[in-house]
């Protein structure tokens, strides 16, 4: 008799769960659904959920002596309480396809998932191919699953309940990798505990090739739920078992008044990490997102939530629309993010928006979005929270101050912001330029204190106001990293994965509380102790200045070959960012931070190819709207002309610590790329003083959105000394030029540069920098 292979075997235990024969048990299930599996122990056990069920000393560890009373398989009844699992239909019991295609899975069967290409960011299309444009999504190949992004919630909240790793990891990808305009909130929904959403047009009932695997229980019949509650206060003999739920002592009869679907079920890491993803993309994407919405609200009047259309063919919650073919997801306006996650946003480092005015600018046109369906408290709240807390007005220049002290809401006939707070964001400038011309040699202007020195400031009051910002130490880390998913275990996936960095970039300490790592603490000197208990961080009474850079066609980089970013003016020096390729072990890009000299020309900036006749819709580059401040499009106006000369340096360390001149003629100077255009600086930053220090100290991060924006690597640093010229920053793997290819058919890629594309079809590189002096 011939032996049979491990193929043989494995097709004939699939064929076995198809048929239910020689099924040694029959879980009767129950929640929003119910439905009978007959399948196999030996099998079941794979996943750790039936394995401590049948091997941990419950009553279903021990087979039967004698057939039950059906003479069928043995019953076990197990309840979901978890609605994230089911998919309720009024008045029909469908079975889960989620919960089938797992329990296939332990088989080594089950259909084959098929992601829409629409629902894929890609360096060609980083808002997906279906934004703003509506399309199709092709049809699933055969024998293929089809998709939705709520089905894969569903799938992970599954694959998590019944402990099955590989699945769990699958369907997270997939997640992360299907973060989008049309996803975003739905995703964060479930990061938050608000559950899948919810339900999606034309979803299909049960997996494609296992329609047929579940016994429906007969209308007229006792349901699986209540058999399965009576069950809990009779004594088990010896043909009816009930499975306890683990979780159960969450769910006892304290809580009894909680319908099941109200309550929040949180995933722990892996909750955080789908959190981390969309929390990135909104920071990199906010803006551009911001200005579709305005759009949308200018050609359809007022918004409100009562008003709404939900379109059919579109995955997100709720989604308002021009026409047919264009829909506009609610993220920014009411029915998309809740008011104090909004306000995060808007006051996050992360935040890809040029600097404070804009971020003013941007928060304004938020709130009067939102005030357009009528005004809310609660909104109104964090609103008034975010202006007069989270925007850092000291670094404004006098002359904007002056205007936004006259900035009057036409909804409400009020300033956005109050004259005290720009009064103290004046003299805050005040103070800091006194400090900066009173110290003349050191590096440092003693501006900073430890946490155990504010701990015993004798005026120290709880209700002090004044915030506190931490000066940043040595560290890097990633936020919203996919690396490793699918190979993960339980754990892993639970408490984080490694990276593959030569630097081993650590994850991200990130929970709901910070929105996932988004928004630092800014505490006053009553509760700085609460974020340093060993009382060892520094922390300064001014603010850093934000700003935020981009760069264009960098899969065209060449080697030795600066980038440059504009230039800033910040507390007497100026700065600006570049990048560059370094190919010693493998490709890597390298970003730094550059003190600029004040008597050397300053470097041209990088814009998207001239080639391209209309500029991208971005913070730096924006059509002309009535509803932002003209600030938007005069801070930068893109003059083209000759690329001015960009210095090099080879760099063999991890950071450059070698000071840098940007001399024309020098003899180490290159052309920018072939494919990047740069613009002249027409307009030098204002420059009200000038710091006389030849070398100072700052801390600093620079935080660099992926492609797509669902993910940032943050790279810290503790103080360091900055000369005129001279240059600190990092160079990393996570940061790859390849991320900015487009793959073809056949595999390789593509150079963005070499297609032409309309406007809004293309990526750049995108990051945000803090800089503080202490």
């Amino acid at each position: 008799m011939a032996a049979h292979s491990p193929r043989n075997l494995q097709d004939h235990l699939y064929a076995s769960f198809l048929e239910g024969s020689t099924a040694d048990v029959a879980l009767h299930i129950s929640g929003s659904w119910q439905a009978i599996y007959k399948l196999h122990r030996v099998v079941l056990i794979q996943a750790e959920f039936f394995r401590r069920l049948f091997t941990a000393g419950f009553s279903e560890s021990h087979f039967r002596q004698r057939p039950s009373r059906s003479g069928g398989p043995e019953p076990i009844h197990i309840h979901f309480p978890d609605p994230n699992i089911t998919r309720p239909v009024t008045g029909v019991f469908l079975p889960v396809t989620a919960f089938e295609i797992c329990i296939s899975r332990l088989y080594g069967g089950g259909p084959q998932l098929h992601v829409p290409s629409a629902l894929i960011p890609t360096p060609l299309y980083p808002l997906t191919r279906s934004f703003p444009n509506l399309i199709e999504p092709e049809p699933a190949p055969p024998g293929h699953h089809p998709v939705t992004p709520r089905f894969l919630l569903s799938l992970l909240a599954t694959a998590i309940y019944l402990s099955i790793p590989s699945v769990a990891g699958q369907s997270l990808r997939h997640i992360l990798t299907t973060v989008g305009p049309t996803t975003v909130i739905r995703y964060l929904n479930f990061a938050i505990g608000k559950g899948i959403g919810p339900g999606e047009e034309n979803a299909p009932e049960a997996a494609v090739g296992l329609e047929h695997l579940a016994e429906i229980p007969k209308p007229g019949t006792t349901d699986v739920a209540s058999i399965s509650s009576k069950l809990a206060s009779l004594p088990m003999d010896d043909d009816e078992t009930r499975k306890e739920d683990p979780a159960e002592a969450l769910f006892d009869e304290d809580c009894e008044e909680e319908p099941a679907d109200e309550r929040p079920f949180i995933y722990g890491g892996v909750s955080d990490k789908v959190g981390e993803a969309t929390a990135c993309w909104l920071t990199r994407w906010g803006y551009d997102m911001l200005t579709y919405e305005e759009d949308e609200s200018s050609s359809t009047g007022v918004i409100s939530g009562s008003s709404l259309k939900r379109s059919p063919h579109n995955v997100s919650s709720t989604v308002v629309f021009t026409n047919a073919s264009q829909p506009i997801p609610l993220i920014w306006r009411r029915g998309g993010l809740d008011a104090h996650w909004a306000r995060a946003i808007l006051a996050s480092d992360l935040l890809f928006v040029r600097g404070e005015r804009e971020r003013y600018e941007m928060a304004k046109a938020v709130l009067e979005l939102r005030r357009k369906g009528g005004i809310n408290e609660e909104e109104e709240r964090e609103f008034t929270k975010l202006f007069e807390n989270d925007i850092h007005f000291m670094h404004m220049p006098t002359e904007d101050l002056m205007f936004i002290s006259h900035d009057v809401s036409a909804s409400i006939g009020r300033p956005y912001v109050s004259a005290t707070r720009l009064h103290d964001s004046h003299w805050k400038q005040s103070e800091l330029r006194l400090k900066v011309g009173a110290v003349m040699r050191d590096k440092e202007l003693g501006i900073t204190r430890s946490t155990s020195e504010i701990a015993i400031l004798p005026d120290l009051h709880p209700a002090s106001p004044s915030p506190y910002w931490a000066v940043a130490s040595d560290s890097s880390e990633r936020i919203g990293d996919a690396t490793g998913l699918e190979n993960a275990t339980m754990d892993q996936l639970f408490t984080g994965l490694p990276h593959d960095d030569n630097k081993k970039a650590t994850p991200a300490n990130t929970s709901e509380d910070n929105f996932f790592g988004i928004l630092p603490p800014s505490p006053n000197a009553a509760t700085v102790a609460q974020f340093d208990p060993e009382l060892r961080r520094r922390w300064s009474p001014f603010p850093p200045v934000r700003f935020a850079v981009e760069f264009w066609d960098v899969d065209c980089l060449k080697e030795k070959t600066r980038m440059h970013s504009h230039t800033i003016w910040y507390a007497g020096s100026l700065y600006n960012a570049y990048v560059q390729v370094i190919r010693k072990k493998g490709l890597q890009l390298g970003v730094y931070l550059h003190r600029q000299s004040h008597i050397d020309p300053l470097p041209s900036f990088s814009i998207p190819s001239s080639r391209r006749s209309e500029l991208p819709r971005t913070p730096f580059s924006r059509p002309h709207s009535n509803s932002l401040s003209s600030i938007m499009q005069s801070a930068d106006p893109y003059r083209f002309s000759a690329p001015a000369s960009a210095s090099t340096l080879t760099l063999g360390g991890v950071r450059s610590t070698t000071p840098v001149s940007a001399r024309p003629g020098s003899p180490t100077s290159n052309s920018p790329p072939a494919g990047n255009r740069s613009a002249s600086p027409s307009n030098h930053p204002i420059q009200p003083y000038r710091d006389p220090r030849s070398a100072i100290s700052a801390y600093f991060s620079i935080s660099c959105a992926s492609a797509t924006g669902a993910s940032i690597t943050r790279f810290s640093s503790g103080p360091d000394t900055f000369a005129i010229s001279q240059s600190w920053g990092w160079k990393s793997s996570t940061l790859r030029t390849e991320e900015f290819l487009e793959l073809g058919d056949d595999g390789q890629p593509i150079p963005i540069s070499s297609i032409n594309l309309g406007a809004g079809k293309l990526v750049s590189l995108r990051a945000t920098i803090v800089i503080g002096i202490i």
